[in-house]
């Protein structure tokens, strides 16, 4: 099936939306790097950063937002579904099988990840490991698999599965009559802030003390590629309303103080409301403002050559973090953790920095090579 683009959406480069995933990435890093790797002694303090966890969540529902919108801003006339997925295919793989390489090198050398927040402990389970490295890790409710090698590539198995349906959705999505695309835009945003108060009827068994919910809860809730598929279309829907220009262009206060809002909000509730889609219309609204602001040609710090070169980067540091921070916590770090300000000192001027540097070998060396190498046939 042929991938297609609307007559009515002028294709053309949304900069700021490159910039835009380096702040995603990063928030996710962030989460890791000072709330799930046990770095503090003080376990109070390390208890209480994992406030930050929304921070890290509501980043890859914009993650899943954003895939919707690019995807379908950019989809091709000539395009076909084949070398669609070829492109796709060239994108991921290549960091992800050296980062699960990586990963399980590290679970190999040092065993169970025991200094992870919320880390299942006891032998590897080569199970949840391979299904890992073919993206399928994310449709199991078990412990074992939602922390199985390079824990973050949950959300890559998303994008799996999203990217495999692209073709079909988008044949839909672009015969959507312009008039309702808004209503349905809606209507999806609606079932994304639905899931959470679905997933409060799943129980049972917890997935760790630092972390008191339920392993269905948390996997249906956040984790399941099914329950997040709402965010991709909406995204996808958004393209065509920003495209079409049946989007109204709101500013970009409105966007981030709905977006913040959600944050503030989701702390009051139960703690599923904490990951994923509860944060889709704060998600949506930011990814649409920033792409609308790019068209109208208004100042955006987002476009700065420094955005750029960090956003081109955001997907080596989100597949590469986890597991440099598990070995610089390991190999760098004191067994007990260390006192508050030697934390702190440590992870900003030691360990975020082989955060970075390794983010942008990774793409230097791996991603970008080997995506121009392999992204298109051979003539």
């Amino acid at each position: 099936m042929a991938v297609t683009t609307s007559s009515a959406v002028t294709v053309e480069r949304l900069p700021s939306l490159t910039g835009v995933r380096f702040y995603a990435a990063f928030a996710v890093a962030l989460l890791h790097l000072v709330y799930t790797q046990a770095v503090f002694a003080d376990l109070t303090v390390q208890v209480a950063l994992g406030a930050t966890a929304p921070l890290a969540t509501s980043a890859v529902s914009v993650f899943f937002v954003l895939s919707g919108f690019v995807l379908a801003w950019s989809a091709r006339s000539s395009d076909t579904a084949g070398r669609f997925w070829r492109r796709r295919f060239a994108k991921i793989f290549p960091n992800h099988m050296v980062m699960w390489a990586l990963a399980v090198l590290f679970l190999v050398l040092y065993g169970a990840q025991s200094h992870m927040i919320g880390a299942t402990n006891g032998p590897i389970r080569w199970d949840a490991t391979f299904a890992n490295f073919f993206l399928v890790h994310a449709w199991v409710p078990d412990a074992a698999f939602i922390n199985s090698a390079n824990s973050p590539a949950w959300s890559l198995a998303c994008e799996f599965f999203f990217y495999l349906l692209f073709p079909a959705l988008y044949a839909v999505v672009k015969k959507v009559p312009r008039e309702r695309l808004r209503s349905l835009a809606v209507a999806t945003t609606l079932v994304a802030l639905s899931i959470p108060c679905w997933a409060l009827l799943f129980d049972g068994a917890k997935l760790a003390p630092e972390l008191p919910l339920p392993v269905w809860q948390l996997w249906f809730g956040y984790l399941f590629p099914l329950t997040r598929l709402p965010e991709f279309v909406l995204g996808m829907l958004l393209a065509r309303l920003v495209g079409e220009g049946v989007w109204r262009p709101s500013r970009m206060r409105w966007a981030v103080l709905l977006y913040v809002g959600s944050l503030v909000v989701s702390l009051a509730l139960p703690p599923i409301f904490l990951f994923g889609p509860f944060y889709a219309a704060g998600a949506g609204l930011l990814v649409a403002t920033i792409a609308t602001r790019d068209l109208q040609g208004l100042r955006s710090r987002l476009r700065h050559p420094v955005m750029i070169f960090l956003g081109d980067r955001s997907f080596a540091l989100y597949m590469s973090h986890f597991v440099v921070i598990a070995f610089a916590r390991q190999v760098l770090l004191p067994e007990g953790g260390l006192d508050t300000l030697n934390a702190v000192l440590a992870l900003a001027f030691v360990v975020l920095p082989l955060v970075l540097v390794s983010a942008h070998v990774l793409y230097v060396l791996v991603e970008r090579p080997l995506y121009r190498r392999f992204a298109k046939p051979l003539a």
